[in-house]
Parts: C-alpha cells; sequence; structure tokens
C-alpha cells in the first residue's frame, strides 16, 4: 500500500525531472532567455506538484468561544490550533475564513487578509491565535452553525446561538 502512495508521488516528480533535462540539453534555440524562462516554468510546476502530494499534518481546531449570543457577536475569537500527527510539523501560513452552514454548504462570510508569514508547529505542540475576526458591523451574522477554516488543514466550529 506505501509502495503505491510513493509510486503516486514520484512517477510525477521524475517524469517532471525528465522533461528538465530534455529542456536544459536543447541546443537548437539561439534565444537563452527562452529556454531559462521554459525551465523556471518547469521548475515551478515540479514544485507544485510536489506540495501537492506532499503529506498534510493532522490539525484540531477549538475555537473559543464555542457559543456566541447573536446579540453579542465579538470583533473576535480565539482559536488553538494543535498538531496532533505524530511525525509531520505543520508549516503553513495564518490565512484563514469564518464559514457559515447552511445546512447543505460551507459558506464563506468572512476571509480577512492576513499577513503572509510561515507558521510551524511541531507534532504533538499547538499554537494560539487570538485575533481572528468576526467583524460583526460588516456581516450579518444569524443564528446557526459556523467553523473557522484555518488555511483548508483544519476546522474549528462554533455556534451563534438565540438569547
Amino acid at each position: 500500500m506505501r509502495l503505491l502512495i510513493y509510486r503516486r508521488r514520484i512517477t510525477p516528480l521524475l517524469t517532471m525531472l525528465a522533461v528538465i533535462f530534455l529542456i536544459s540539453g536543447c541546443k537548437e534555440s539561439n534565444n537563452e532567455n527562452q529556454i531559462s524562462g521554459q525551465k523556471e516554468e518547469v521548475l515551478n510546476e515540479v514544485e507544485s506538484v510536489i506540495k501537492e502530494n506532499a503529506p498534510v499534518p493532522a490539525l484540531e481546531i477549538q475555537v473559543d468561544p464555542s457559543g456566541i449570543h447573536l446579540s453579542a457577536i465579538p470583533e473576535f475569537v480565539k482559536i488553538t490550533v494543535a498538531n496532533t500527527s505524530e511525525e509531520l510539523e505543520y508549516k503553513g501560513s495564518y490565512h484563514y475564513s469564518v464559514e457559515y452552514w447552511d445546512n447543505e454548504n460551507w459558506i464563506p462570510v468572512c476571509c480577512p487578509a492576513v499577513p503572509d508569514e510561515e507558521v510551524k508547529i511541531s507534532p504533538g505542540e499547538s499554537a494560539v491565535f487570538d485575533y481572528i475576526q468576526l467583524n460583526p458591523k460588516e456581516y450579518d451574522y444569524s443564528v446557526g452553525k459556523y467553523r473557522v477554516n484555518y488555511n483548508n488543514c483544519g476546522f474549528g466550529e462554533f455556534s451563534i446561538i438565540d438569547e
């Protein structure tokens, strides 16, 4: 089973490396910039294939508070992001969104801009972020189930409840 998983990950990588080898061996082109641009394009594609096939650590997200009164929606909530994997370090960004469950789909409600800095969370460790914006003045919240989508790697649910 593991061999099959590794084969799926390595096959696209080997294909891309073969393409790089062919492009670098190209001697008939008079335009060196064109070849260099092609090499960069292929390298970017190889990098994206590696990222797509890279294993992702298991993240557990807890939202505090988990129940919020409709008449008292705070500007910010706090999340705790725990890396529950045994071996994989989480390396990602601060990106998140707040989503509403409409009984069929998760609908984005709030997607604030955040710094594009890297976050690292070692296996078995956690990080606390107290800046998760709900922006109640900008978004019309209603009673229901919501979640914080942390960089598409973990989700923490909370509810907005009536009095």
